[in-house]
């Protein structure tokens, strides 16, 4: 019998979400398009990217335990723009309450919760430079 290909399927996204019932709903509904790595703590994620690990989009919660959503894009934005660049703020928060310097390197990519997977894959479309499905 022929063992399941093991291929990633599309773009590779990591999700950082301390809400672990939320973030596995997250990754669930996005691996029919994507392959997903999630992770629960932004410390950890940054150090993995140090260390290599590349993602083709990141989505991240702004209210974490430990470091911050802010301190993670802002400390990615300093050692990998290009990965910052590309990372999407999924948080209950409004978008109100962020300051200029995180707006300047998440532009238009910020999603508030609750948001349906169309929200999210709109955004995460426009941040991997894929043009909006058709609804």
């Amino acid at each position: 019998m022929p063992r399941p290909s093991l291929r990633p399927v599309g773009p590779c996204i990591l999700v950082i979400d301390d809400d672990a019932m939320l973030r596995r709903a997250l990754v669930r509904g996005l691996k029919r398009r994507y392959t997903v790595n999630e992770r629960d703590d932004a410390k950890v994620a940054l150090a993995e990217i140090a260390a290599g690990q590349r993602y083709d989009a990141i989505i991240c919660d702004l209210t974490l335990g430990g470091m911050s959503g802010k301190q993670f894009i802002v400390a990615l934005d300093k050692i990998l723009p290009e990965q910052a660049a590309r990372t999407i703020i999924l948080t209950g928060l409004s978008k109100t309450t962020l300051d200029d310097e995180l707006l300047d390197i998440i532009g238009p990519r910020f999603v508030e919760k609750p948001a349906t997977f169309s929200e999210i894959e709109m955004v995460l479309d426009d941040a991997l430079g894929v043009q909006a499905r058709a609804a």
